[in-house]
């Protein structure tokens, strides 16, 4: 439990804990109070003098959820954890019915269930959380869904404590950390019928926030996909799931800075060594011989730098198994070709000038392997930002040693052209036939 200026519930929080029907000697309390200005950490020992040996309580500087989350489970002993939030209540049965899921089934890692919500002084607002907020409830192996949305409900949540991996500092969701974690090492379980009652009121982090609370909480949503989706995690999640999460935070970051005025820098700053991990992540992908692992290596590229690689040319293109592609997410798709060698005809070949700037290397392999071909790099940018990026594609050329003037043709096009209207001049190809550019298709 972790506690931050919750003097007023966090009493009752730890009694609905306590009076659990489960041996008093196998159910311990962890309460961290992340350096509260209230009477909270007093609330704490009221509750602990009765219950000396069941209760602790560690006081610190204030360090944020994740941090004070971690600081418990360092110090929690046991072979299962349990999060209980300061301000919700646990119901009667609760932990008897998870652990024996628990000690019953191996291969479940989590088990979670549905929440009554209550308001501020206690009264039932709402029998099912879950039926509240239209969420429906999955079990089994559900790591995909998951990462598409958390339908876990915090205050349930028990997980075998072999299973936790350690909250990053700047993790603004430290249970759905755990949640995903858990759902890569197993099986989850759900128990129909509310476990918790979910406490709404003011100072809710989520569920009730609004205008600008709402934005911050949309905003903090964003920063954990991208810290989650980059780390150990994303090598369980289906190439799909990592797929469609990439296009879908680059389409919520672009919504909600529009919303709120706010530039995308500033939604989501990329650090320096993150953009090289990019450009390093796609240069590699070069090499990847299969489609699968190619758009893999470029969805870590679009969520470790969302700036500098474009998301929709990145895996726009990716749809498994109906020898299809899409073009970064454009209406019409495409006919699906293996790559192949280019040695006859003029060859049109199609990169995305995001892409380009950002990866100088990708200018440097085109031009070392179309050096004996007679061909065109035709390089896609906003309308607007054409003399830009023409600019931006000669300082590009010249910090990899290609001269700008004596290299294979290159031309800058609205991203509104019709490249269609090119088939009768020349073939047009696309990055993958000649092992560049791996967020394109092969052919269009």
């Amino acid at each position: 439990m972790t506690a931050f200026n919750y003097e007023r519930y966090v009493g009752g929080a730890i009694r609905s804990v306590l009076a659990q029907d489960y041996p008093d000697d196998l159910l311990e309390v962890v309460v961290v109070d992340d350096g509260s200005s209230d009477g909270t950490a007093a609330a704490v020992r009221e509750v602990q003098a009765a219950a000396p040996d069941r209760v602790v309580l560690i006081r610190q500087d204030n360090a944020g959820l994740g941090a004070a989350t971690q600081t418990a489970l360092d110090r929690a002993r046991g072979e299962l954890v349990a999060i209980c939030d300061a301000d919700d209540e646990w119901l009667p049965g609760k932990v008897i019915a998870q652990a024996e899921i628990l000690a019953s089934r191996p291969e479940v890692t989590l088990v979670y269930g549905d929440m009554r919500v209550i308001d501020e002084h206690g009264s039932l607002l709402d029998q099912s959380f879950f039926a509240r907020q239209r969420i429906t409830p999955l079990r089994g192996h559900v790591l995909d869904q998951l990462v598409a949305v958390n339908f876990t409900s915090n205050s349930t949540l028990m997980l075998r404590a072999a299973h936790v991996r350690p909250i990053p500092v700047d993790c603004p969701y430290a249970d759905y950390w755990l949640v995903l974690h858990a759902a890569a090492a197993g099986e989850l379980e759900v128990i129909d019928r509310p476990l918790s009652n979910y406490r709404l009121h003011g100072a809710n982090m989520g569920f009730g926030a609004t205008d600008e609370r709402l934005l911050a909480e949309l905003k903090r949503e964003l920063t954990f996909r991208r810290l989650a989706l980059t780390g150990e995690l994303a090598d369980s999640v289906g190439t799909d799931a990592l797929a469609r999460a990439t296009l879908e935070l680059k389409l919520n970051a672009d919504s909600i800075g529009t919303r709120a005025g706010v530039p995308l820098h500033e939604l989501l700053p990329v650090p320096d060594e993150d953009r090289a991990l990019a450009r390093a992540e796609l240069v590699g992908a070069l090499a990847a011989p299969q489609a699968e692992e190619r758009v893999r290596l470029c969805a870590r590229a679009a969520l470790l730098d969302p700036l500098g690689v474009d998301a929709r040319a990145a895996v726009g293109w990716w749809r498994p198994g109906i020898g299809r592609w899409r073009l970064g997410g454009a209406n019409a798709e495409l006919d699906r070709a293996e790559p192949g060698p280019v040695n006859h005809g003029r060859r049109i070949t199609v990169g995305w000038a995001q892409e380009l700037v950002a990866v100088p290397e990708l200018l440097s392999i085109y031009c070392e392997r179309v050096e004996s071909v007679d061909g065109t790099l035709v390089i896609v940018a906003a309308a607007a930002e054409l003399s830009t990026v023409a600019t931006q594609l000669r300082d590009a050329l010249t910090s990899v040693g290609v001269d700008p003037d004596d290299c294979p043709d290159l031309a800058v096009v609205p991203a509104t052209a019709d490249l269609s209207t090119l088939r009768p001049h020349a073939a047009l190809t696309c990055g993958p036939e000649l092992g560049l550019f791996p967020g394109v298709p092969s052919r269009v």
